[in-house]
């Protein structure tokens, strides 16, 4: 085979290999608190993820006691796949944590020390705190159309009214405001109305919101 044949061979060969997609975050992962945009432990994982995350761990580093004011710390430690190493803590206690979520303060901790260290790791607050706004590293979130099968007709007065999707996106906001996982926000629904969040009454996630803001 001729050198010219090679090098187009090659070239071929490199054309036909896809680009590694960019890492984006996704705008709906970006809520604001207090003017600043803010992004959610979700959307940092999920942006995390797409870079490549070899070691995400957690441990508790200081439990909670009456000679410490029953404060929990955590210290998170990240591995990247290019050998960079992060860590970072999270603290929590009753008395920082939302209302309904004292029993379960120590998670929360180990959830705001993987914030810190995700957004450490990645520049996350560069990315969505840019001079421009949101760069090119946000996209919009996408969406698809799920087809559901069709239910029993329901009777008058036997079921309330369901969740709104409005109230669903105020539940968020505050999870988020107070550094809360959707799981710990589902955990705490299923507590007070043995539900998940999607089967709440209107009633109930008005009582809901109230309970966490």
């Amino acid at each position: 085979m001729s050198e010219n044949t090679k090098k187009n061979a090659s070239l071929q060969a490199n054309q036909s290999t896809p680009k590694p997609q960019e890492p984006k975050m996704k705008a709906s992962s970006i809520t604001k608190i207090k003017g600043k945009d803010t992004a959610t432990y979700e959307g940092m994982l999920d942006f995390g993820h797409q870079h490549g995350i070899v070691k995400l761990s957690v441990e508790l580093i200081q439990a909670p006691s009456k000679e410490n004011n029953n404060i929990a710390i955590c210290e998170a430690n990240l591995s990247t796949p290019d050998g960079r190493e992060f860590s970072d803590i999270g603290d929590a206690s009753p008395a920082n944590t939302p209302k309904g979520c004292a029993e379960h303060f120590i998670r929360i901790a180990s959830t705001r020390a993987k914030m810190r260290v995700l957004c450490d790791a990645f520049n996350i607050k560069s990315i969505i705190n840019s001079d421009h706004g949101h760069d090119e590293s946000v996209i919009d979130a996408d969406f698809s159309v799920v087809e559901r099968a069709s239910l029993p007709e329901a009777q008058p007065g036997n079921h309330p009214n369901p969740i709104s999707s409005k109230q669903i996106s105020m539940l968020k906001g505050l999870a988020s405001k107070r550094t809360m996982s959707d799981e710990e926000l589902e955990n705490i629904a299923r507590h007070k109305f043995n539900k998940d969040i999607n089967s709440l009454s209107t009633k109930e996630a008005h009582l809901l919101i109230k309970h966490i803001g």
